[in-house]
C-alpha cells in the first residue's frame, strides 16, 4: 500500500504566538500601588490596618454580601511563591474555619488574592491581653480565672475537631468589648512555622517562653504544645513575667527545670489553679496532663471568691480547766450504766442516717429522673463515660459518615441535650462512621488539590493511571474514594490521576478527506464509527500539538469476522512518516488490537490506521493513544 504524502499540511506554523509575562514581570506587578480600596473575592472590601504580625497584616474590613465588618489577615508576599505554604495555610484556614465556640474568633472565609493568601474573620472589638499586661503589670485572680476557664474550654473544643492552636500568647487571647474571652489564630502560625524555618527564627526570644522544649529542639507541635502554651500564658497572667523570664531561653533547654510555682510568688492564687499551670508546664511531655479536657477538670470552678483566695480557720473550742477535790468515788457500773442511754441514741441515730443516705435513695433510684448531659461531639468513650456519671447509658443506635468528624464522635443523641429520664435508662447515640473526602473525580489535578485541602484532607500521594476515558491530568479515583471512610484526616487522600487517552473527541480525518465519526474517539466502545469505503483506506487523528506516544488500542467495528490487516504510523512534527505496526490475522467485532513501543516516540503530530485488507466495510468502535 502507498501511503499519501502530507505536503498539503507540512508547511510550518506562522501564527503569531503571543509573548506570555515573565514571573519577575508578574512580581513586578503585584508590587505596583493599587488604585483605591483592596477588593477580595468581589465580596470584601479591605480598610484601615489593626495590626501588623509575622504573617502579615490585619486590616478592617466590610463584607458586602452579610452587610458587616470584618477583620481581614492579608498574608505577606514572601509566602506569595511557596506553593507548599499556601497550600498547607488555606488547609489550617479551612480546618480553623470549622470551629464554631463562643471563645473561639471564627474564620468566615478564606482565598487568594493574587496569589497572595488571605483569612477572613469575624471582627472582635477589645484588646488583646498584651496592652492589659503593659498596663497593669499583672492581672486580678478573678480575671485570671475567668480566662483559665474560656482559653481550656476553646482548647477542648478545637482538639476535638482536630486543630491545634500551636501560638498561644497573650498577643492572640482577646477580650471583646463585653470582657468574653475569645482565641484568635487557630493553627495558622503552626502551618506558617512547619513551611518558614526562618518565622520562628526570627522571633525567638518573643516565643520561646510559650513554647515547650520539644517544639524549640525537634519542631514537634501537638496538643500538648497547647497545654504547655496555656500554662505559659497563665504564669504571665499571675505573677506578670513569663517562666523563663531572665533565662537564656536559646541554649540549655533540654535541661529546662519546672518554673517556682505561682503561689509561691503570689500566695493568693488559688490552689487547683495554682497546680493546674504547675502540671501545664512540665518540661517533659508525658509529665503535663494528656489532653485539654484533663486539664478543664483539673481548673474545677475557679470563681473568684474568698473561699479560694482565703483560708477559713475552723472554729477552736476552748474549756477552762477547773479542778476541784471530790468527795468521793464512783463505781465502774455506774458508769455503765449512764453510758447507755448515749449509745442507744447514737444507734438510732446513725440508724436514722444510714437509711436516708443509703436505703432511701437505692430503694427510690428507678423513680428518680435526670436532666441528660449533652454528649454531642464527644467520642464514644468520653460520652459513654458522661452517661455514666449522670447515672446512665450510652447506647449506639446508628452510624453514617461524615465529612468532618472522624470516626466514633458523637453526632446526635436520643432524647436531645435538656430532656430528663429515669436514672439507668439509655441514650442513644448516632457516630460517624468515618470520615469521607469530597468526591473530585473528573477534576483536573490542581481544582482536586485545592478542593480537598481546603477541606483540610492532605494530599497523600499522585499515582499516575492510563484510563481509555478521561483526558490526561483528571482524577479517575481516589483512596479512600467519595464512597469510603477514613478513621480521620491525618494519613490525607491519594489521588490517581489519567496519563490520559491523547486521541478522545480529537479532530478525526478519513482518506477521502472527510471528517471521520466522532463515535471512533468519544472514549465509549459501545458506540460505532464506520471508515464507510473498502479496504485500502486509512483514518487520520490529530493529536493536540507535539506529543509523547507510547501505546496505542485499537476496538474493531467489523460487521463481519475475517482476515485483516492494519497498519499503525505516526506522523511527526517534522513532516516524516514513521511506520511502527502491523496487525495481521482473524479478527472480529470488539476485539481489542494493542501495540507498546519498546520506548515512547516523542514530537508525534498524529496518527494514521490504514486498512489494507478487511472484508467488506470496517471501522472502529474505539482508538485509544496513551502517553504512557
Amino acid at each position: 500500500m502507498v501511503i499519501p504524502s502530507r505536503s498539503d499540511s507540512g508547511g510550518s506554523d506562522t501564527r503569531p504566538v503571543p509573548i506570555q509575562p515573565t514571573r519577575a514581570d508578574e512580581t513586578a506587578s503585584r508590587r505596583e500601588p493599587r488604585v483605591g480600596p483592596i477588593r477580595l473575592a468581589d465580596r470584601y472590601v479591605v480598610g484601615d490596618v489593626l495590626g501588623h504580625g509575622s504573617l502579615g497584616t490585619t486590616h478592617r474590613a466590610f463584607d458586602q454580601l452579610t452587610q458587616r465588618p470584618v477583620a481581614v489577615k492579608l498574608l505577606a508576599e514572601r509566602y506569595v511563591d511557596d506553593t507548599t505554604f499556601v497550600q498547607r495555610f488555606m488547609a489550617a484556614a479551612a480546618s480553623a474555619g470549622r470551629l464554631h465556640h463562643p471563645h473561639i474568633v471564627a474564620v468566615l472565609d478564606s482565598g487568594l488574592l493574587e496569589r497572595r493568601p488571605f483569612v477572613v474573620m469575624e471582627l472582635v472589638d477589645g484588646q488583646s491581653l498584651r496592652p492589659l499586661l503593659a498596663s497593669r503589670g499583672r492581672l486580678s485572680i478573678a480575671q485570671c480565672a475567668t480566662i483559665a476557664q474560656s482559653v481550656a474550654d476553646a482548647l477542648v473544643y478545637a482538639h476535638q475537631h482536630q486543630v491545634v492552636h500551636g501560638d498561644l500568647r497573650p498577643e492572640n487571647v482577646l477580650l471583646d468589648d463585653r470582657g468574653v474571652v475569645r482565641v484568635a489564630d487557630f493553627g495558622l502560625l503552626q502551618t506558617a512555622v512547619t513551611s518558614d524555618a526562618t518565622l520562628f527564627g526570627s522571633n525567638a526570644l518573643q516565643r520561646a517562653a510559650y513554647s515547650p522544649p520539644e517544639l524549640l529542639l525537634q519542631g514537634t507541635i501537638d496538643e500538648r504544645t497547647d497545654i504547655y502554651g496555656f500554662g505559659a500564658l497563665m504564669y504571665e497572667l499571675l505573677i506578670g513575667a513569663t517562666p523563663l523570664v531572665g533565662a537564656n531561653v536559646l541554649t540549655g533547654l533540654s535541661h529546662r527545670q519546672p518554673p517556682t510555682p505561682p503561689r509561691w510568688l503570689r500566695p493568693e492564687v488559688p490552689a487547683k489553679l495554682d497546680a493546674a499551670v504547675v502540671s501545664a508546664l512540665a518540661p517533659e511531655p508525658n509529665e503535663r496532663f494528656g489532653s485539654a479536657r484533663e486539664l478543664r477538670l483539673a481548673l474545677g470552678d475557679q470563681q473568684a471568691s474568698p473561699a479560694l483566695t482565703q483560708e477559713v480557720a475552723s472554729p477552736v473550742w476552748r474549756g477552762g480547766v477547773h479542778s476541784r477535790r471530790q468527795r468521793g468515788s464512783r463505781g465502774v457500773s455506774h458508769h455503765v450504766t449512764a453510758l447507755v442511754p448515749i449509745l442507744v441514741s447514737l444507734t438510732v441515730i446513725l440508724g436514722a442516717v444510714g437509711a436516708f443516705t443509703v436505703v432511701f435513695p437505692r430503694l427510690f433510684a428507678g423513680f428518680q429522673t435526670i436532666d441528660v448531659p449533652s454528649l454531642l461531639d464527644h467520642d464514644l468513650g468520653e460520652a459513654t463515660a458522661i452517661a455514666s456519671a449522670h447515672g446512665l447509658t450510652a447506647k449506639i443506635a446508628a452510624t453514617q459518615p461524615t465529612d468532618d468528624r472522624p470516626k466514633d464522635t458523637v453526632l446526635g443523641q436520643d432524647p436531645p441535650v435538656g430532656g430528663r429520664l429515669r436514672r439507668g435508662s439509655e441514650v442513644k447515640l448516632t457516630l460517624s462512621s468515618g470520615m469521607r473526602p469530597p468526591n473530585v473525580i473528573g477534576k483536573s489535578l490542581e481544582e482536586a488539590r485545592a478542593i480537598l485541602t481546603r477541606a483540610g484532607w492532605p494530599i497523600a500521594g499522585v499515582e499516575s493511571q492510563p484510563t481509555a476515558i478521561a483526558p490526561a491530568g483528571t482524577v479517575v479515583a481516589s483512596r479512600p474514594g467519595p464512597d469510603e471512610t477514613a478513621d480521620d484526616r491525618k494519613r490525607g487522600a491519594i489521588l490517581l490521576v489519567s496519563s490520559g487517552n491523547l486521541a478522545v473527541r480529537r479532530p478525526t480525518t478519513l482518506a477521502s478527506g472527510a471528517q471521520a465519526a466522532p463515535e471512533m474517539v468519544d472514549g465509549n466502545v459501545d458506540t460505532l464509527g464506520k471508515l464507510a469505503a473498502p479496504a485500502p483506506t486509512w483514518v487520520e487523528v490529530e493529536l493536540a500539538g507535539s506529543s509523547t506516544v507510547a501505546a496505542v488500542e485499537l476496538v474493531t467495528q467489523q460487521d463481519e469476522p475475517g482476515i485483516t490487516i492494519h497498519e499503525v504510523w505516526l506522523w511527526k512534527t517534522d513532516n516524516q512518516f514513521r511506520g511502527m505496526h502491523t496487525f495481521a490475522g482473524p479478527t472480529a467485532d470488539h476485539q481489542t488490537l494493542s501495540i507498546r513501543f519498546d520506548e515512547p516516540v516523542r514530537d508525534v503530530r498524529a496518527i494514521r490506521i490504514a486498512t489494507t485488507q478487511a472484508p467488506g466495510e470496517v471501522g472502529w468502535r474505539e482508538i485509544r493513544v496513551f502517553p504512557q
